[in-house]
């Protein structure tokens, strides 16, 4: 059952994010747009980029984006998807407080994914993501 609520490649986790981005739409269409909204949705925005963006592209043995970093901020975007589409119901339905509570989560996911990228930029070693942990890893 938890498989359904929190695969990261499942349609559950997208059907959220789907409604998470019409939310996004309804709430510029309704003329309800605010600052504060502005620096939610670019929060969303940043966890989306980092998710589909290809981090490792000189590595051409990786089987997509989940290795390593990609894999991680693929995992945070289930929490972002569950995050923007609950408070979006919310803020349609005419509660505010809960955006505040929403940015604070996602920037909670954004410091850590700084955090990773800056390790990332850092790191010079040519070892391949996931190395020792894929099944043909040590052959």
């Amino acid at each position: 059952m938890l498989r359904f609520f929190f695969n990261r490649n499942g349609w559950f986790v997208l059907a959220l994010e789907s409604i998470g981005v019409l939310g996004f739409f309804m709430l510029a269409l309704s003329g309800r747009w605010s600052a504060i909204l502005t620096i939610y949705l670019a929060s969303y925005l940043f966890i989306r980029f980092s998710a589909v963006w290809n981090w490792y592209e000189n590595k051409l043995d990786l089987k997509g984006n989940d290795a390593g970093i990609g894999l991680h901020f693929k995992k945070m975007l289930v929490a972002a998807a569950y995050v923007i589409a609950f408070t979006n119901i919310f803020v349609l339905a005419g509660f505010n407080w809960p955006v505040y509570l929403s940015i604070g989560l996602l920037l909670f996911i954004i410091h850590i994914h700084i955090i990773l990228l800056y390790f990332h930029f850092k790191d010079r070693d040519t070892t391949p993501p996931n190395f020792f942990s894929f099944k043909d890893g040590l052959k």
